[in-house]
């Protein structure tokens, strides 16, 4: 069987969501959601596109440069955003791992999305089903 690329990331995000969705294994959904974001992220780029984690370091060293008056370690905050996913598929120096799996999750699914819409901006119903869940809970956490 052939796949593109798209195909591939696009069954990755699909399942990752399902599972956030559910309710059921965030770890998962942080290592689809996770693969999915560096293909889709790859095919962005590719068409001319900044990836969504490339928006969102900028974002981050503008504030930290502002705040502190001094050039931010942008590799710092990349590993700092990448660390759940990284620790996830590394074995890594320690045996353990302390992690908002929630919080990684819904970070990690969001970064994969934006990456997709700027690939591909059709409507994805999954998408909006995704939302829809954030939306509630945050409402119920109020």
């Amino acid at each position: 069987m052939r796949l593109s690329k798209l195909q591939i990331a696009k069954s990755q995000l699909d399942m990752a969501i399902a599972l956030y969705l559910k309710g059921d294994d965030l770890v998962s959904t942080i290592t689809l959601a996770g693969a999915a974001e560096e293909i889709l992220g790859k095919l962005a780029e590719h068409s001319g596109a900044r990836t969504a984690f490339d928006e969102t370091l900028d974002r981050l060293c503008d504030m930290y440069e502002a705040a502190f008056r001094e050039k931010p370690n942008r590799k710092a905050f990349a590993d700092l955003r990448n660390r759940a996913r990284n620790e996830f598929k590394h074995i890594g120096l320690q045996p353990d791992v302390d992690v908002d799996l929630e919080r990684e999750a819904v970070n990690m699914l969001r970064r994969a999305i934006e990456n997709y819409r700027k690939y591909d901006s059709g409507f994805r119903e999954i998408f909006w089903k995704f939302e829809q869940e954030l939306l509630k809970r945050a409402r119920t956490s109020q």
